[in-house]
Formats: C-alpha cells, sequence, structure tokens
C-alpha cells in the first residue's frame, strides 16, 4: 500500500479500525471491508452511472489494495459514517488520482464531498505532486462538481478500467505546489 506522508489536521499517519471521532481518517481496508462495502453498495444503488459496481466485499477489497494500493480514508459526519475516499500515488505522472470518492446519499449536500476532495489536494501537496486526476463516467452529474473545484475533462479515457467500458472522461487539476494553492 502506498504511504503517503500526511500531516493534515484530522489524519493520522497509521492505519486505523473504523472510528466514530468526526472527520477524515485512513483506515486499513482489510479490517474495515464490510463496513465500507455497505457504504460503498448505498452510493452505488444512488449512482447507478458510476463506475462498474463491485459486487462482493472481495471484489472491492481487490479493486483497491490488489489492483490500485489504493490509501483509504473515511469521512465520519456529526451523525456518524458518511463518505470514503480512495488515492492512488501516480508518481510516474507526478499526480495523485482519486480512484473513488463516495457520500452516502443520505448526507450528500452537506459539504463533506468537498471537504475529502481538498483533504486529497492537501496530500497531494505534502508530496510535491503537480496535479489531481480522476476517471468517472461521462454523464456522471458530479463532473459539474469537480469542475466547480477546478478540475478539467482533459480527454476520454477509453477502457480506463477493462471492463470495455467506453464513455469514461479523465479530469484534471494543476497543483501550485510552491505556493500552497
Amino acid at each position: 500500500m502506498n504511504e503517503f506522508s500526511n500531516t493534515t489536521e484530522g489524519s493520522q499517519e497509521r492505519e486505523m479500525k473504523m472510528t466514530k471521532e468526526e472527520g477524515i481518517h485512513k483506515v486499513s481496508v482489510e479490517e474495515n471491508i464490510e463496513e465500507m462495502f455497505l457504504l460503498d453498495s448505498k452510493i452505488a444503488k444512488a449512482s447507478p452511472y458510476l463506475l462498474p459496481a463491485l459486487e462482493t466485499p472481495s471484489e472491492l477489497l481487490d479493486f483497491l489494495t490488489k489492483e490500485h494500493q489504493s490509501d483509504t480514508y473515511i469521512f465520519n459526519g456529526e451523525d456518524g459514517l458518511a463518505g470514503y475516499l480512495s488515492l492512488v500515488d501516480t508518481s510516474r505522472e507526478n499526480a495523485l488520482e482519486v480512484l473513488n470518492i463516495g457520500v452516502d446519499p443520505k448526507f450528500q449536500g452537506k459539504g463533506y464531498g468537498k471537504k475529502m476532495m481538498l483533504f486529497a489536494e492537501e496530500i497531494a501537496k505534502e508530496n510535491n505532486r503537480q496535479k489531481m486526476k480522476l476517471v468517472t463516467t461521462e454523464n456522471n452529474p458530479a463532473v459539474k462538481f469537480y469542475e466547480s473545484l477546478g478540475y478539467g475533462i482533459i480527454g476520454k479515457a477509453g477502457d480506463y478500467y477493462g471492463d470495455g467500458g467506453t464513455g469514461y472522461i479523465l479530469l484534471e487539476k494543476n497543483l501550485d505546489v510552491k505556493n500552497g494553492k
């Protein structure tokens, strides 16, 4: 698993079991896969236009840890587990990729997605990455959300996930690491 240096307030250096403490926390996917799968399933049901659905906890675990070696964070709001974020360091591109981001449908509209995206950008800056990137479906309503945060569509991503899909787009945001923008 990637080990980003991370001193952002509210995060912890070590991986931990699911916590009830409010904020964003790095977690061990292996130890928390059941809770994460339940949350991922809620998000997938509410958003059928998202990336290919993962049918079992073991598929999600393999996707996050074996296929992509992501670092995963949970977001606890005032009312408990509200979302999660998985990041992949693509150092060859000098970028940090948002592999997965999702907010429980009952917590959407509270700014949690924005908090998680800004958190991801801080991790990228702390690790001197020059850009953020993510792939989503072109019909995903969240594209407007990403654009409001400064991400731009840079092209089609083709069969990005090897699932035969063709409606994927790549979004990127350049980061000014020196000036912290």
